[in-house]
């Protein structure tokens, strides 16, 4: 039973602001086909495929200051800018997550998203055995590729350990890491390692949107946005019941604290994704149509205000740290995918969905 929700003028106001804009015509809006078509296509360019292209930049960015962090004469004011670079990259990664679909999970057995956050998959935690992997190696001569292959052993969790806590000891203190990483040069290629594969990574998931997909001479932009995609389903009902899922994933992974093992970034990790939601229901300020404009022009008002009030309430609760409200809010959230937004864009998702699945 979802809650009236009361939230002050002031926290309202900045959210409602940009979803007042877009719609713009003079003709009345309804809701066809070709008006929910030109929503996803409007959010793919102007938001998804933005944030794709960030977190590939953030990459970018992660690998460089490794490489030179590595190379240079290392302190601790540059292990401190490598670990905030880290925090900005999974951060870009959070508003990315929602949406895996495309090149982020194009292979049944071994889909791409895997090897940047293994914990998306089952919520497994796999911690213990990158650091008996990372042990091994430092005390060893192979080579990293023969030893970092497998989907658990790279992406954001690996550089995690390698970049905020030591390998002896898992001694969490700034002096201590930057000690580990002046005895010897085998750290530092473990580091540089990950940092180079998951600009690969991120630079698959891009290329796969912008230009071909699975070696296509077609881009998946071009297939979602046109309503081709490989399955027969529906753009609009990939991207709700990705977002869904999503949802649901969040409390029942306790994502905040589990997916967040020693740098405690968990609280803005869920932000961004919060964010990234907002922005795919509203629209940005040169958004013509939103999905929230479509709910108000099928008659679903109250219940688009009730997903913006309840977005208001998620933010809410993260900068107040409250996992238990927030993953409520998550909750309630996964419910209005599964059956307001459906309802109001008149789809069927042809998914039997059940309430804590």
């Amino acid at each position: 039973m979802r809650n009236t929700i009361r939230i002050s003028a002031a926290l309202v106001l900045p959210l409602l602001i940009s979803s007042c804009g877009g719609d713009r015509s003079n003709a009345p809006l309804t809701v066809s086909p070709g008006s929910i078509q030109k929503a996803i296509t409007e959010f793919t360019d102007q938001s998804l495929i933005p944030v794709i292209e960030d977190f590939k930049q953030q990459t970018t960015l992660l690998n460089t200051q490794a490489q030179s962090f590595c190379t240079t004469s290392p302190d601790l004011s540059t292990l401190t800018t490598l670990q905030n670079q880290w925090q900005a990259t999974t951060a870009a990664w959070y508003k990315v997550l929602p949406f895996k679909f495309g090149p982020l999970d194009d292979n049944l057995l071994d889909p791409r998203y895997r090897y940047i956050d293994y914990f998306r998959e089952r919520g497994r935690d796999r911690s213990d055995a990158v650091r008996t992997k990372m042990a091994t190696f430092l005390a060893g001569s192979s080579e990293f590729s023969a030893e970092f292959s497998l989907a658990y052993e790279v992406g954001l969790m690996p550089l995690e350990l390698a970049l905020f806590e030591t390998s002896a000891t898992q001694s969490t203190d700034n002096s201590d890491i930057l000690s580990e990483y002046g005895a010897g040069n085998r750290k530092c290629t473990v580091l540089t390692g990950l940092t180079s594969r998951l600009v690969a990574d991120a630079n698959y998931l891009l290329q796969g949107w912008q230009n071909s997909y699975l070696s296509s001479d077609t881009s998946y932009r071009d297939l979602f946005t046109g309503n081709q995609l490989s399955d027969g389903s529906q753009a609009i009902d990939t991207l709700l019941v990705s977002v869904q899922e999503y949802l649901d994933y969040l409390p029942k992974r306790d994502v905040i604290s589990a997916a967040s093992l020693i740098a405690d970034n968990g609280w803005d990790n869920a932000r961004s994704s919060i964010d990234m939601i907002t922005q795919m229901l509203q629209g940005k300020d040169n958004t013509e149509l939103s999905i929230f404009g479509l709910m108000n022009a099928s008659g679903y008002d109250v219940a688009a205000n009730n997903i913006k009030g309840t977005l208001i309430q998620a933010r809410l609760h993260l900068n107040q740290q409250d996992a238990v409200s927030f993953y409520a809010d998550s909750a309630t959230l996964d419910g209005y995918f599964k059956r307001d937004i459906p309802d109001a864009l008149k789809i069927q998702l042809g998914i039997n969905f059940t309430d804590g699945d």
